[in-house]
């Protein structure tokens, strides 16, 4: 077995109550003094601690805590001898096997979800407002670049809980959907992908409305909640984020909800090849239900979504 084999399996199956003597009487999520810095800023993950606070801010795996305390630089001794001492073979290295998820009241396109990954962002999830001044800065400087204008705090005006959990040396955006499911973003690194099964997104909103805005992905969805809501809870639309699902997934989505009084669907997709066809094929197939709201916001524009268009809006009337 290699060193890295090793490694996972550490992390997997050791936490730093069961190395470090100063957590022994602590579980796993909470909210602990951090030993380096003594301020009550720390969190025990499940496969480390994190602290929050600015001057510390230290991110350690539980291998990083026991180089800490045993004085050991070199990675691999560490790892050979944290095995040794405490897992041996007395635990199996047999990987965790995915499962149904049966508790999202999200529609499930693809309905195998990862719960060990899961589980991993609900304990470590820290919610936007928890988070000091410059990790709010942080996360609203990369919600900026996602052309997500001003501010998080709309996410959580409209229901939507923002925040941030820490795994792998990543700090990562987490949105709550539901309470089994976050739509996650690497906000740091060189991760690009989404944590989790691809699933199609159906939100209701507050209003009885059954009439539906239709995006390819969260950012042009979120930029859309801000500007169509301006932050009132009260105007909040029902969504749905297509997240990769297919043109046959959304359509017998709409099929299946075609009875409902003055059903309507609003396609707002991408500005592009792909999104003229989706648009195109879904309109074919419902054409007295569904409209492309692109053409009020894309015409005599070269915005490839809407969050393109959204932030050259703002430049102009802000």
């Amino acid at each position: 077995m290699t060193i890295k084999e090793k490694a996972t399996i550490i992390k997997d199956k050791v936490t730093v109550p069961m190395i470090d003597n100063y957590y022994a009487n602590n579980h796993i999520g909470q909210s602990v003094i951090c030993r380096w810095c003594g301020k009550n800023s720390a969190k025990l993950t499940d496969r480390g601690i994190f602290c929050y606070r600015d001057s510390c801010y230290i991110n350690y795996s539980v291998i990083d805590v026991y180089m800490e305390l045993k004085g050991i630089t070199d990675y691999s001794k560490a790892v050979l001898t944290l095995y040794r001492e405490l897992i041996g073979n007395s635990i199996s290295t047999t990987p965790i096997q995915k499962s149904i998820c049966t508790k999202c009241h999200i529609t499930n396109t693809s309905a195998s979800v990862n719960l060990k990954r899961l589980e991993h962002i609900k304990t470590n999830f820290i919610p936007y407002q928890q988070l000091d001044n410059n990790a709010k800065n942080r996360v609203n400087n990369y919600l900026n670049k996602r052309c997500i204008p001003y501010t998080a705090l709309y996410l959580d005006n409209l229901g939507y809980k923002l925040g941030v959990y820490h795994s792998n040396g990543h700090t990562n955006l987490a949105i709550k959907w539901a309470e089994d499911y976050y739509f996650t973003r690497a906000m740091t690194g060189d991760f690009k992908g989404d944590y989790g099964a691809k699933q199609m997104i159906v939100n209701e909103g507050i209003s009885n409305s059954n009439v539906f805005v239709v995006f390819e992905a969260w950012g042009d969805c979120m930029a859309y909640l801000h500007y169509a809501t301006n932050c009132n809870p009260s105007k909040c639309p029902n969504i749905i984020i297509l997240n990769g699902a297919t043109i046959p997934k959304i359509e017998q989505w709409i099929n299946d909800n075609a009875h409902r009084t003055d059903f309507k669907v609003y396609l707002l997709l991408d500005n592009d090849n792909t999104g003229d066809k989706a648009t195109n094929a879904i309109i074919e197939a419902f054409p007295h239900i569904t409209r492309d709201l692109r053409q009020r916001y894309f015409n005599n524009t070269n915005a490839k979504d809407f969050n393109a268009w959204y932030i050259n809006y703002l430049s102009i009337t802000v």
